[in-house]
């Protein structure tokens, strides 16, 4: 479905790789020699959306600063509900949407 929708909106697959894989896993993977080539090793912005009951949320946000995942400046958009808090004190906090029992965290990278 994505690559259906780059279609439609004429972004080409070579400029925007896409990788099938969970976000912990592929994060940690970035320093290994099969990380994909093509794959770029930091994003102007990373969005996360993980199941609120599977918990990853902090898990997820470690493994993109420990790998530097964004750019300077890049933005990262975390989805959770109100019981999981980020524990992290690199990334810049930007502010917190609130929307029911959903959270939505924006940082950015300094």
């Amino acid at each position: 479905m994505i690559r259906k929708t780059m279609d439609k909106c004429g972004v080409n697959s070579t400029d925007s790789p896409i990788a099938v894989s969970d976000a912990v896993s592929f994060l940690q993977g970035m320093s290994s020699e099969q990380y994909p080539k093509e794959m770029p090793k930091q994003w102007d912005c990373i969005f996360c959306d993980p199941p609120y009951a599977a918990r990853i949320l902090n898990p997820v946000t470690d493994a993109i600063i420990a790998q530097q995942a964004l750019k300077p400046g890049g933005i990262y958009v975390a989805e959770h509900d109100r019981i999981e808090t980020i524990s992290q004190q690199v990334l810049k906090h930007i502010t917190t949407l609130a929307f029911g029992v959903t959270l939505v965290d924006i940082f950015q990278s300094v």
